[in-house]
């Protein structure tokens, strides 16, 4: 039953780190986030607090929420002029570039295990949703948590937090840095 929460939260982890569409709405409308953020953050941390504050105010209107999501997203992950604010590519924060040695090292563990990068995921192969994908199936499969564990020293544990940090200095709403947060505190408990 754990292995089974466990790997949900992380292929849920996966879908809310891609650009946002409804589903995302859905899945917040629903109480499946608050859910999935209260595995690894107390409802009584401010973070958590800012969070349901917010939520109160944007989550009566799906449409607002959704572009909410979209434009915060957008300038997080994708283009803030000068630069990207939290890029989320592993190659970011081990080679300050972008499809590097890191990509290629991660593509190939990801054939070794048969993860074939398909249109339902569109990012880059070292894109956080695109590795907790990997993450999650690896663990589907039963391919055991030696194997998923060495996945997340080798690629995920070391840049986190820095990640974290990125988003939380850089977000205009209390969604991405509540959401950075339980994840890299839920793999940390769960994967470490």
């Amino acid at each position: 039953m754990r292995e089974t929460i466990r790997n949900s939260a992380i292929k849920i982890y996966s879908f809310l780190f891609r650009y946002p569409e409804e589903k995302h709405v859905k899945y917040a409308l629903n109480g499946q986030l608050e859910e999935l953020f209260r595995l690894s953050v107390s409802s009584k941390n401010p973070m958590f607090q800012k969070y349901q504050s917010w939520r109160d105010v944007y989550f009566n209107t799906p449409q607002s929420l959704l572009e909410t999501l979209q434009v915060d997203y957008t300038r997080l992950f994708i283009t803030a002029y000068p630069n990207v604010l939290a890029p989320p590519y592993v190659s970011y924060y081990k080679e300050r570039s972008l499809m590097g040695q890191v990509s290629s090292s991660i593509l190939d563990v990801y054939h070794q295990h048969g993860f074939e990068m398909n249109d339902a995921n569109s990012e880059m192969p070292d894109h956080i949703s695109t590795v907790l994908e990997f993450l999650y199936r690896l663990l589907e499969t039963g391919e055991g948590d030696d194997q998923a564990h060495k996945f997340y020293i080798s690629y995920l544990k070391w840049w986190l937090p820095q990640w974290e940090d990125k988003i939380k200095k850089h977000a205009e709403t209390p969604f991405y840095p509540l959401a950075a947060s339980a994840l890299v505190k839920f793999l940390a408990k769960e994967i470490s």
